[in-house]
């Protein structure tokens, strides 16, 4: 008779949940991030950000004898300063002259990272929606043993005469221990 009650009790306070006013929370459809864990996956980052450039610069029809790119001082953080090292080697690699007089540069580029610390503590997904993501999806997926409640935003533009030539943007998780590596201000 206990459980019954017990069971009557929950239903109702589930329908009366159902009825409140508070907007219930819309998560968008699944989608994959990227998990930087590694140097390795910032050249993955570099490799795109030249990608595209080399393409805008096809598609606009910049002569490869004028792809002389200035890239500004790299910021205080490890990820800042690697990304730079690593853009110049891609850049090269794709025929771009990196040069250091900005003066002599046919193209401007400018990147931005801004490093996201969220202030949740709790997995960002349910047990029951990691299950169905497990099972439908057959992912390895275990929010509460990897938590990733910190983020990266990359943004690169490159411009020529005034213009944006290229815009790309990336994002990716990052371990909230691994901070200190991609925001100098935290140690």
């Amino acid at each position: 008779m206990r459980r019954i009650a017990l069971l009557g009790a929950s239903l109702v306070a589930t329908l009366l949940c159902a009825c409140s006013s508070v907007p219930m929370v819309e998560h968008g459809p699944y989608s994959p991030q990227l998990k930087s864990q590694s140097v390795q996956a910032w050249e993955s980052v570099a490799d795109k950000v030249a990608f595209h450039l080399a393409k805008a610069a096809d598609e606009a029809g910049v002569p490869a004898t004028d792809r002389a790119v200035f890239l500004p001082a790299a910021g205080s953080s490890k990820f800042q300063q690697g990304l730079r090292e690593l853009l110049v080697t891609d850049l090269t690699a794709r025929g771009f002259e990196v040069v250091a007089d900005p003066n002599r540069a046919s193209i401007g580029f400018f990147e931005n990272s801004i490093f996201v610390k969220h202030s949740s503590d709790t997995p960002s997904v349910s047990p029951i929606t990691g299950l169905a993501y497990v099972l439908t999806l057959g992912l390895a997926f275990d929010p509460w043993n990897d938590p990733t409640y910190s983020e990266v935003l990359l943004t690169s533009t490159a411009t020529r005469k005034g213009a944006i030539l290229m815009r790309d943007e990336q994002s990716f998780y990052v371990r909230p221990d691994d901070a200190h590596v991609y925001d100098s201000s935290y140690r």
